[in-house]
Protein backbone atom coordinates (compact mmCIF):
# COMPACT_ATOMS: atom_id res chain seq x y z
CA UNK A 1 0.00 0.00 0.00
CA UNK A 2 2.59 2.36 1.22
CA UNK A 3 5.05 1.60 -2.08
CA UNK A 4 1.61 2.26 -4.37
CA UNK A 5 1.17 5.32 -2.96
CA UNK A 6 4.87 6.34 -3.42
CA UNK A 7 4.64 5.64 -6.88
CA UNK A 8 1.04 7.32 -7.54
CA UNK A 9 2.46 10.54 -5.78
CA UNK A 10 5.90 9.93 -8.27
CA UNK A 11 3.38 10.01 -11.43
CA UNK A 12 1.86 13.13 -10.57
CA UNK A 13 4.82 14.77 -9.53
CA UNK A 14 6.14 14.26 -13.43
CA UNK A 15 2.76 14.56 -14.71
CA UNK A 16 2.59 18.27 -13.17
CA UNK A 17 6.41 19.13 -14.02
CA UNK A 18 5.93 17.96 -17.31
CA UNK A 19 3.79 20.62 -18.03
CA UNK A 20 6.70 22.62 -19.21
CA UNK A 21 6.18 26.44 -19.32
CA UNK A 22 2.70 26.37 -19.68
CA UNK A 23 0.84 26.83 -16.04
CA UNK A 24 -0.92 23.93 -15.13
CA UNK A 25 -3.84 26.08 -13.58
CA UNK A 26 -3.95 28.05 -17.20
CA UNK A 27 -6.98 27.67 -19.31
CA UNK A 28 -6.39 26.36 -22.85
CA UNK A 29 -7.93 28.99 -24.68
CA UNK A 30 -5.62 31.67 -22.37
CA UNK A 31 -2.21 29.75 -23.64
CA UNK A 32 -3.86 29.83 -27.13
CA UNK A 33 -4.28 33.06 -26.95
CA UNK A 34 -1.28 34.30 -25.00
CA UNK A 35 1.40 31.81 -27.35
CA UNK A 36 -0.54 33.47 -30.61
CA UNK A 37 0.20 36.54 -29.48
CA UNK A 38 4.38 35.77 -28.72
CA UNK A 39 4.10 34.60 -32.62
CA UNK A 40 1.95 37.40 -33.68
CA UNK A 41 4.88 39.64 -32.24
CA UNK A 42 7.97 37.80 -33.33
CA UNK A 43 6.92 37.89 -36.79
CA UNK A 44 6.19 41.85 -37.12
CA UNK A 45 9.67 42.29 -35.54
CA UNK A 46 10.58 40.07 -38.24
CA UNK A 47 9.04 42.20 -40.53
CA UNK A 48 10.58 45.46 -39.12
CA UNK A 49 13.89 44.42 -39.38
CA UNK A 50 13.70 43.10 -43.33
CA UNK A 51 12.25 46.60 -44.12
CA UNK A 52 14.85 48.42 -42.68
CA UNK A 53 17.33 46.00 -44.05
CA UNK A 54 15.83 47.36 -47.23
CA UNK A 55 15.01 43.64 -47.88
CA UNK A 56 11.42 42.66 -49.65
CA UNK A 57 8.39 41.77 -47.64
CA UNK A 58 7.26 37.86 -47.78
CA UNK A 59 5.37 37.15 -51.10
CA UNK A 60 7.53 39.60 -52.72
CA UNK A 61 10.56 38.04 -53.81
CA UNK A 62 9.94 38.66 -57.07
CA UNK A 63 10.24 42.51 -56.60
CA UNK A 64 13.10 44.90 -55.74
CA UNK A 65 12.63 46.58 -52.45
CA UNK A 66 10.79 49.78 -52.23
CA UNK A 67 8.70 51.90 -49.94
CA UNK A 68 5.50 51.69 -51.94
CA UNK A 69 5.48 47.78 -51.25
CA UNK A 70 5.98 47.98 -47.53
CA UNK A 71 3.54 50.76 -47.39
CA UNK A 72 0.90 47.90 -49.04
CA UNK A 73 2.48 45.05 -47.10
CA UNK A 74 1.79 47.07 -44.11
CA UNK A 75 -1.93 48.09 -45.18
CA UNK A 76 -2.87 44.39 -45.84
CA UNK A 77 -1.55 43.13 -42.91
CA UNK A 78 -3.25 45.71 -40.54
CA UNK A 79 -6.87 45.03 -42.52
CA UNK A 80 -6.45 41.52 -41.21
Amino acid sequence: MKKSLLTLSLVVAVLVSGCGTMNAFQSSAEYQRTDYAKDLKSDIDHQIRAELKKEVPVGSTMQTYSANIWARYWMKRIAE
